[in-house]
């Protein structure tokens, strides 16, 4: 009797795992909820012994944890995107990062191993002097903070972990660091650790990066919170991503935003006969957009897009005419090498579509070079990828 009330359980549960194996990856990104929990384990190479106090977050964001004693680590992501980057960071070993798709993960025991870090010199001239290394930095801080106002707030905790490299033809800086990078931004309220900090460029164009860690600071008070937040969204507001969650929504106009064709970056022009033509597969059904779908961007040639609720910083500006890609003010012409329109930025695409996801986040490894106003907005209006405008 007790093995005949047993089968119906046994076909129940058979049935149930069958449901989850033909589920769709829609109805599998529903069913992991709002949020999935990443739990797993960190050894080290050589021994196979857990490793104490190793950073492990998802990249971009504010969302991780350090390793327990026993090498553990568990955390909860609330709304995770369909796939991310997650990092393990610890000073002396090579950072470990893992790509992985959320719905795999659902239920899953993560292992990172680390290995000792070995460290590489270049083979390009190695400015040794202490003063040539201060002229670096100074140079350095210019690059990756730009000419912005929340730059100019932004401070570095502790430069002496960098290494700088120029090469005495091209005039190209090169910076590296044997450990993390800490950046506090006042202006935003956070901290940003760079794992893996890299930067190499002139004025003219650079390219650097990291495994961005941030850490929202604590306000000193509520005027200050309301500050912050004020800031936050004013850096959101015309950004990449204000950008791409538009165009996955297909709200590009109604988002303050007007997007043109143009034969080159730097090329402007206002008439309606050169609106761009955006591409958007599969295209966004009314109501919420499905998170569990990818939108396939493109665009021909190059893309000029103007954001109209903010006109240009001054400090923008200057940083034209630096470049000597705008006239030098004089008191005829101040009004007009100022200020002198709203937020316009270039986008060049390096294949023939790019993937995003309803909340503007870029997937695979086809870069989007940006010019203009986005290539000037660097590391101080930079907000971590978790981050989400209050409607």
């Amino acid at each position: 009797m007790q093995f005949n009330r047993l089968i119906p359980r046994l076909i129940i549960v058979l049935l149930w795992f069958l449901a989850c194996a033909i589920m769709s990856p829609s109805e599998a990104f529903s069913q992991a909820g709002n949020g999935i929990v990443l739990r797993g384990t960190v050894l080290e190479y050589e021994s196979n012994e857990p490793m104490i106090g190793v950073h492990v977050f998802v990249s971009g964001t504010t969302i991780g944890t350090a390793t327990d004693r026993d090498g553990r680590f568990e955390f909860r992501y609330d709304n995770p995107p369909l796939e991310f980057d997650l990092v393990a960071s610890i000073i002396g070993f090579a950072v470990e990062v893992s790509s992985f798709e959320t719905v795999a993960l659902i239920g899953t025991e993560i292992e990172f191993v680390l290995s000792p870090r070995v460290y590489e010199m270049g083979g390009v001239v190695i400015t040794s002097t202490n003063e040539a290394w201060k002229e670096n930095l100074e140079r350095f801080k210019r690059l990756i903070f730009s000419t912005t106002e929340n730059g100019r707030k932004s401070e570095l905790l502790n430069p002496e972990v960098l290494d700088f490299t120029v090469d005495p033809v091209t005039d190209v800086l090169t910076a590296m660091a044997n450990e993390p990078l800490r950046v506090e931004n006042d202006a935003l309220g956070y901290r940003i650790t760079i794992h893996n900090p890299h930067l190499r460029g002139t004025e003219a164009g650079l390219i650097w990066g990291g495994e961005m860690q941030f850490e929202g600071l604590t306000p000193r008070n509520d005027r200050q919170e309301r500050k912050w937040a004020s800031a936050r969204k004013t850096a959101y507001g015309g950004s990449t991503k204000h950008f791409l969650t538009a165009v996955a929504s297909d709200t590009i106009y109604e988002s303050g935003f007007a997007v043109y064709t143009v034969p080159s970056p730097g090329t402007i022009v206002k008439q309606r006969k050169y609106r761009a033509e955006i591409s958007l597969n599969p295209p966004t059904e009314e109501g919420e957009p499905d998170p569990s779908v990818l939108r396939y961007f493109s665009f021909p040639e190059v893309l000029l897009v103007r954001y109209d609720r903010e006109r240009e910083s001054n400090r923008y500006a200057d940083h034209m005419v630096l470049l000597g890609m705008r006239g030098a003010i004089t008191p005829s012409n101040m009004r007009i090498s100022r200020a002198q329109d709203y937020q316009m930025s270039w986008l060049v695409l390096h294949s023939e579509t790019a993937m995003i996801d309803h909340r503007g986040i870029e997937y695979g490894d086809v870069a989007m070079e940006r010019f203009g106003y986005w290539s000037w907005e660097r590391l101080g209006e930079m907000l971590p990828s978790d981050f989400e405008m209050d409607e």
